[in-house]
């Protein structure tokens, strides 16, 4: 679960001759950058004292900054980010300009078991994972999410409840068992961070088998 920007690159707010580079992709699980991300696998408390199998793990990604153009030197080109500008590993002008990852310490994942069901042959859980994090090169509000899980286990499946909220900017994704369980694309700009977890996520059930 995290949050990722989908396009391959978005303008610095205050000064469009610089750019960020995005991790221009769509929604999916595994093998792609993001903004951050937890990763938590859980056990069936029927089956176990410990709750949590491995994890909780927490990423952030790489923030580069670009400039548009520096004295004849491009780094955009019929808008996509060149290779020369990609390959330029030296901190300043004229392409790839700064480069660091947000600190992690604001994304968090806990676990905790709800009891049994005996009526209904079923164990709960609930798990919540919340992240913070804000761009390392500039001063910028956080990204934030947090993501509430409530896990019944039985009969060969995994019953869930999802609710929490989320920022308006970027994207956000979370997956259960290798299943999308929520996905969103960004409903306004990143001026919108500035209130933190505006939009709500309505209560989403299913099954992951």
């Amino acid at each position: 679960m995290g949050a990722f920007i989908p396009d391959e690159w978005i303008y610095y707010p205050l000064n469009t001759n610089y750019i960020f580079q995005g991790d221009n992709r769509g929604f999916m699980e595994a093998e792609a950058t993001a903004r951050m991300a937890s990763i938590i696998q859980v056990r069936n408390p029927a089956y176990s004292n410990s709750d949590v199998f491995s994890g909780p793990d927490h990423y952030t990604g790489l923030t580069v900054e670009y400039i548009v153009e520096y004295e004849g030197k491009l780094s955009l080109v019929d808008g996509h980010i060149t290779e020369e500008a990609r390959n330029d590993w030296i901190g300043g002008p004229p392409l790839k300009t700064r480069w660091g990852t947000a600190d992690r310490s604001g994304l968090s994942c806990e676990a905790r078991r709800l009891g049994p069901d005996p009526a209904r042959e079923v164990t709960r859980m609930q798990v919540i994972c919340s992240g913070e994090a804000h761009d390392p090169l500039v001063i910028s509000p956080d990204v934030d999410y947090r993501f509430e899980f409530e896990l019944t286990f039985g009969r060969n499946q995994v019953e869930y409840t999802l609710t929490g909220c989320h920022d308006g900017y970027p994207a956000f994704e979370t997956y259960l068992g290798g299943q999308a369980v929520f996905t969103r694309s960004p409903i306004s700009s990143p001026w919108s961070m500035v209130f933190p977890c505006l939009h709500s996520i309505p209560p989403t059930s299913g099954v992951v088998r």
